[in-house]
């Protein structure tokens, strides 16, 4: 074991790291090729080829309805369901796998690896910011790939808007690192344009100046100026509102989470109780990464139960937290809560499926 670990903290190129990791790649995910398409895969795929090449349709798009999910029967707890999100380029990038592949469902899930190449390429960068040496950048990388609540973000085609924004989070948090580091104009534009992308790509990309904000101070270590964080942030004084607009304009309306089993609002009389379980659950699934989705639900039926598991949160907190080095923990800590803060009112647990940013923890 310890000469296997030896060889993978082995200093090497980056050429030599990235062919080791596109390898480790197909090794976990190779066999996803094989997967069928199914569930929401089916379903945004079809509405992908049946929408045009206008904006307006584009923004449309990414929704499902009860109709897409049920043949006619429909059982009270998904009655009114709809969920419509504005993600236009994860339309066009399935629309352009329609052009690649026509029916050939391999390549939907090869596109899928590519996507999960480049994150895990950005995640080694982001250790090769932090000074580590390429060896423990590699096995950060490593880690990630091997990372169990990532399979669905890769095995489903549906799942690319969660790879693609978490692509869009990291460019954008090297090049505002890029900016701290020698006031390079182009790398802040270049930090705007991945913020621009991840928008149309999944709303988590709402969070990305709090990640470049926390990164700036923990990994980049920037001396406060409040010079240069009035340019870097400025422009979200007009990109906030803009997105809210447009998102409103296609969507119609900016609708609150439907109710349901699976949402709950922030003013029900049960959410702190549930808030508390599910963050509990994030916290045991994020180090001993089982991805249990239902778990919160069937948990906090039991008040012994939630008692035991808020306790094993604690104490996982507790392990992790002398697990990470010193010089990290903030940076570890902030970018687990920033990630997870809009998921909040989600029944499902963001780990087994959203967020996969949160593995670059």
């Amino acid at each position: 074991m310890h000469s296997i670990l030896q060889r993978i903290l082995r200093d090497r190129s980056a050429g030599s790291h990235a062919a080791l990791l596109g390898l480790a790649l197909l090794v976990v995910y190779g066999t996803s090729i094989l997967t069928p398409l199914f569930g929401d895969d089916t379903i945004l795929l079809t509405r992908a080829r049946d929408t045009g090449w206008s904006p307006g349709e584009l923004a449309r798009a990414f929704r499902l309805e009860i109709d897409d999910l049920t043949d006619g029967w429909k059982p009270p707890a998904l009655e009114g369901y709809r969920l419509f999100f504005f993600r236009p380029l994860v339309v066009v990038t399935f629309k352009i796998d329609q052009a690649l592949w026509g029916t050939w469902q391999p390549g939907y899930h090869f596109t899928n690896l590519i996507v999960q190449f480049l994150v895990s390429w950005c995640v080694y960068l982001l250790a090769r910011d932090a000074s580590l040496r390429s060896g423990y950048a590699f096995l950060c990388a490593l880690m990630f790939i091997t990372y169990t609540p990532n399979m669905m973000t890769v095995n489903w085609v549906s799942g690319r808007t969660e790879a693609l924004s978490a692509l869009f989070v990291l460019i954008a948090v090297r090049c505002s690192g890029r900016y701290w580091k020698t006031e390079s104009l182009s790398a802040l534009a270049l930090a705007y344009a991945a913020f621009l992308a991840g928008l149309a790509t999944k709303e988590n990309a709402l969070l990305i100046p709090g990640f470049a904000l926390l990164a700036c101070f923990t990994l980049y270590r920037a001396p406060w100026n409040p010079r240069k964080l009035a340019i870097a942030f400025s422009p979200c004084i007009v990109i906030y509102p803009a997105y809210f607009w447009l998102r409103a304009k296609a969507l119609g309306g900016f609708p609150a989470p439907p109710e349901g089993y699976y949402f709950h609002q922030f003013w029900d009389a049960d959410f702190p109780l549930f808030f508390a379980v599910k963050m509990a659950h994030s916290i045991v699934s994020l180090v001993w990464q089982f991805p249990t989705p239902l778990l919160p639900e069937l948990i906090q039926r039991s008040a012994p139960g939630v008692a035991v598991f808020i306790a094993l949160a604690i104490a996982t907190l507790i392990v992790a937290y002398r697990w990470t080095p010193a010089e990290f923990r903030i940076l570890a800590f902030g970018w687990i809560a920033i990630a997870l803060a809009p998921t909040a009112p989600i029944g499902f647990n963001p780990i087994y499926f959203y967020l996969p940013s949160v593995a670059v923890t």
